[in-house]
C-alpha cells in the first residue's frame, strides 16, 4: 500500500512566501469566522492589489487595475482565483 502523495503549493504561494505569509496571517487571525469565501475576497481585496501596486504602480482606482491585475495573475498559469483555487488558499491558512 502507498501513501498518498503531499500536494506542492500553487505556483502562485509557491513563488509569494509574503503573500502566503499574509493568507496564514489572516487566516488564523479569523479562525472564528474563517471559510473559503472570505479567503477568496481577501486574495482580491488585498493581496491582488498590494502585488499590483508593489510591480507596477497601478492601483485599484487606476482604469488600467483590472487589465494589470489579470496579467499579474496569468504570470501564474491562472485566468481568475476561483473559490476552487481560493481552497487552497483556505488550507494552507489553517496549516502552520
Amino acid at each position: 500500500m502507498s501513501l498518498p502523495r503531499k500536494h506542492k503549493l500553487p505556483m502562485f504561494l509557491d513563488l509569494n512566501a509574503e503573500a502566503k505569509q499574509k493568507i496564514q496571517q489572516y487566516s488564523k487571525e479569523h479562525l472564528h469566522e474563517l471559510s473559503v469565501e472570505l479567503v477568496s475576497e481577501y486574495i482580491h481585496d488585498v493581496i491582488i492589489p498590494v502585488m499590483v501596486q508593489e510591480r507596477y504602480l497601478v492601483t485599484p482606482v487606476d482604469e488600467r487595475y483590472e487589465e494589470t491585475a489579470k496579467g499579474l495573475i496569468a504570470q501564474f498559469g491562472l485566468k481568475k482565483i476561483c473559490l476552487g483555487c481560493s481552497g487552497w488558499y483556505y488550507r494552507t491558512g489553517t496549516k502552520g
